[in-house]
């Protein structure tokens, strides 16, 4: 956030040390409209301004400002409305309202009405004049047909007079300079005209709209002295004179006024150059470490392959030793039933042998012999 609006927050604070003020972003406000989303998508800052100041204060309720408000006063006298607004500028039968400072009680069915019309009259993608100052005024119309330049009041609706929040016009940001010269007793606030939601391409169309400008005035100057000089006789060329002179000097202290918008316009330029190349330096220094760290990864995946490979040659290497084993097992398996088998005819053949024994009459005589008898 530029310095200066830091500071007119800081100014908010000071003249309000009880109140609560909320800083509303995109970390903090729903993104999930329609209206919005198409908002940021086009890069329409300003429109998604013009949904969110209508949607909190009918949601929170309490007084929103825009963040290039410098506060002269409190605003505690602005709380006995229901619902107020500022006029921008105008005459008796034409006129702006705006709602870049505005207020309300919570849950007001008049703003959830202005918030249906906005998203069904505009998508987020339209110019942001149509959806802020001219939308709110033409809503208001609608509303309160009765409504009549300079202060407006109706059941608890109020309007306050340009110099309460609009003291300076819109294309007159360079009388900020002497901003004291163009305040009065009532004003509350000071709107500056920011317009940080300028692009790039805006400011220098802007700067080259001004310039050309200042072309054709240089031009307008020196062929009106060409023609006074070429056509005007003596006494009505002085009278002629003096009326050009007063009308130049009034152009030269207008293309005075745009130089000095110019000027600072050029210095947001500046600012914008500077920080895309802080961006830049940004980007290069997160591109560097990010390719160390693909690096790092890099090497732990090349380890932990080499890891796995070598385990899975251990597996490998388990599982044919487990094989040859089994193989073995299968092996003495096979020998012991043979030597079973082998056994077991043995026994055969052995008690086959015993009976031929005992039944024969040479073991009979060894018998008797052995017991002594003849």
């Amino acid at each position: 956030m530029p310095e200066e609006f830091q500071q007119y927050i800081a100014g908010w604070r000071e003249l309000h040390p009880d109140w609560e003020i909320k800083r509303w972003d995109e970390n903090n406000f729903p993104l999930d409209n329609d209206y919005v989303k198409k908002a940021i998508e086009g890069k329409n800052w300003s429109n998604v301004s013009n949904y969110a100041r209508l949607y909190l204060v009918r949601k929170e309720g309490g007084i929103y400002m825009d963040i290039d408000f410098k506060l002269v006063k409190p605003l505690d006298e602005l709380l006995e409305n229901d619902l107020f607004f500022g006029f921008e500028s105008g005459t008796e039968n034409e006129f702006w309202i705006n709602d870049a400072l505005m207020g309300a009680s919570s849950g007001l069915p008049l703003l959830q009405k202005a918030i249906e019309k906005l998203t069904i009259t505009f998508d987020g993608l339209e110019q942001s004049n149509l959806s802020g100052p001219q939308f709110i005024t033409k809503f208001l119309l609608e509303e309160f047909p009765d409504i009549t330049y300079g202060d407006y009041k109706n059941s608890g609706v109020r309007i306050y007079p340009k110099d309460f929040f609009y003291p300076i016009n819109f294309n007159e940001r360079y009388k900020l300079i002497d901003a004291d010269k163009y305040i009065s007793d009532n004003t509350v606030a000071i709107h500056t005209w920011g317009r940080t939601w300028f692009t790039l391409e805006q400011c220098l169309q802007i700067i080259d709209n001004l310039e050309y400008n200042l072309s054709l005035k240089d031009a307008l100057i020196k062929s009106t002295q060409s023609d006074l000089e070429r056509e005007m006789d003596n006494g009505k060329k002085n009278e002629v004179l003096n009326s050009q002179v007063n009308e130049l000097k009034n152009e030269n202290m207008y293309l005075a006024e745009l130089a000095i918008v110019r000027d600072i316009f050029l210095k947001k330029l500046e600012k914008k150059d500077e920080l895309v190349g802080r961006l830049l330096d940004q980007n290069e220094d997160l591109a560097s470490t990010m390719s160390n760290v693909h690096k790092q990864f890099k090497e732990i995946f090349r380890q932990q392959k080499e890891n796995i490979q070598k385990l899975e040659t251990a597996l490998e290497e388990e599982r044919t030793e487990k094989t040859s084993l089994r193989n073995d097992i299968a092996r003495f398996s096979d020998e012991l039933e043979q030597i079973k088998t082998e056994r077991d005819e043995l026994d055969k053949l052995a008690n086959k042998y015993r009976g031929l024994l005992n039944n024969s009459s040479l073991t009979k005589l060894i018998r008797l012999k052995y017991k002594g008898v003849e």
